[in-house]
């Protein structure tokens, strides 16, 4: 995490909104409902150039340290499959056929 970064989760305006967050979440982990480990609070998506605080409340969620760490590992493998999966065109008939998704099922 950045200095600057750090800078910034200390200011007034971040605590106030984390702490209103943890109040709505009833300062419990939302993933794994624990309520006695060190709590943070988590920006679902990130948007460049905004302060931590001018989030919607919607896109805060109070995760546990354990849940929070893995969220972000979990979301950075995410973002490298993808980069894979965009990078390489896969031909359909690589594809086996019971694999294979009809658009016209429902």
């Amino acid at each position: 995490m950045s200095t600057n970064y750090s800078k910034l989760l200390k200011n007034p305006r971040w605590q106030k909104k984390r702490l209103k967050v943890m109040e709505r979440d009833k300062f419990m982990c939302a993933l794994c409902k624990a309520k006695n480990k060190t709590l943070n609070v988590h920006h679902k998506r990130y948007e460049r150039g905004k302060k931590p605080w001018e989030y919607e409340d919607d896109n805060l969620i109070t995760l546990c340290q354990n849940c929070h760490q893995d969220t972000h590992y979990n979301n950075a493998v995410l973002a490298t499959l993808a980069k894979f999966i965009m990078d390489t065109e896969i031909e359909t008939d690589e594809i086996p056929e019971e694999n294979k998704y009809e658009l016209s099922q429902s």
